[in-house]
């Protein structure tokens, strides 16, 4: 991997990171409190292997804005960065690397990056950040046996996804959130990421050229298969995605506060009517829709919630609910988002 690839890599681990970068041979460190990067360059005849040294994390901001052919040398202390047209001196630092342990290996298992990007794509929308349940930050993923899932949950929505991964056996850990970000990323560019869980709570993604080990999140996640057993089938509607979720977009032009207005959605025969109110208007667009089971009922979602719930959602999407049960399900082929209804 050419130096400034590598050092863009290397990257990821600084936004939440006041540490400075490790260069060991030429192998470049990063971390912060839930993440750590190592990624190899290709070595040049200037760089002496044998010294390691800590320097700015300021140098991957200066490489992203330098051309590809770049020289790293490492003397005496310093690391000197040439390009044909310019020159740059780094001091070494007495900042401390901070080091996640490797896994002590618990499972194995070689996924597909489309895949693995796929799943977590699917839930980020529903992932919580800085909620005070702590196994709630991030996204849970599960080996079976025969699949991969993971879900999130914000505490009024959970998503799910489903796919099918062969392991020896089962296991399962939190993903923090931005380390969950930071893999969707890398996934979707990759051929295969090889994942090792361990037992010490850390978790381990390889990729073709580098590798990302994370910290997982304690806690013990709720139950989402006992809750997804008890999911609502009174009323089902089958809809495309985008045609329900334009009309929901254009009725919430009339929406005061984006986070918190609700949308009322009334089922009938063959359509589903999607209706806002705002202090100063409030309005109704329409969606064609193939209903089943009970008919004219009436149930209210957080907009937002109901949007993402649509955007992760690919071809003809299931919507199920009970008229006296707290839980709306939307379900299409890429997998299961569950929302609850307000309390009344």
């Amino acid at each position: 991997m050419k130096i400034k690839t590598a050092f863009e890599k290397a990257s990821l681990a600084l936004p939440k990171s006041r540490h400075g970068v490790s260069i060991a041979g030429n192998v470049i460190i990063t971390a912060n409190d839930e993440m750590q990067v190592e990624v190899a360059f290709d070595q040049n005849n200037d760089l002496f292997s044998t010294q390691d040294i800590v320097i700015d994390q300021k140098i991957c901001k200066l490489i992203k804005a330098l051309p590809n052919e770049l020289t790293l040398k490492i003397a005496d202390g310093q690391l000197n960065l040439t390009h044909a047209e310019g020159h740059y001196l780094f001091k070494a630092t007495n900042e401390l690397v901070p080091s996640i342990t490797p896994p002590e290996i618990l499972l194995s298992v070689t996924v597909s990056g489309e895949v693995l990007a796929d799943a977590l794509n699917f839930v980020a929308d529903c992932m919580s950040c800085n909620d005070i349940r702590q196994y709630l930050n991030g996204a849970y993923v599960k080996f079976t046996g025969d699949k991969l899932v993971i879900c999130a949950s914000n505490g009024i929505s959970l998503a799910r996804s489903e796919k099918e991964v062969a392991t020896d056996n089962e296991a399962s850990f939190i993903l923090p959130f931005h380390s969950a970000q930071t893999i969707a990323t890398e996934a979707a560019s990759s051929d295969k990421v090889i994942i090792t869980i361990g037992t010490n709570h850390i978790v381990q993604f390889t990729f073709q050229e580098f590798t990302i080990r994370c910290k997982t999140v304690d806690g013990t996640y709720p139950d989402v298969d006992k809750m997804i057993q008890s999911l609502p089938e009174e009323t089902v509607l089958s809809v495309l995605p985008k045609n329900l979720n334009e009309a929901i977009k254009t009725a919430f032009i009339l929406a005061d506060n984006t986070q918190q207005t609700y949308i009322e959605l009334e089922v009938g025969k063959s359509q589903v009517n999607c209706s806002v109110k705002g202090i100063q208007a409030d309005g109704t667009e329409s969606c064609e829709a193939e209903v089943s089971g009970k008919q004219n009922i009436r149930f209210t979602l957080l907009g937002r919630h109901v949007m993402s719930a649509l955007n992760a959602s690919r071809g003809t999407t299931k919507i199920a609910r009970n008229e006296s049960g707290p839980l709306v399900s939307f379900e299409s082929e890429r997998g299961l988002w569950v929302i609850a209804t307000p309390r009344v």
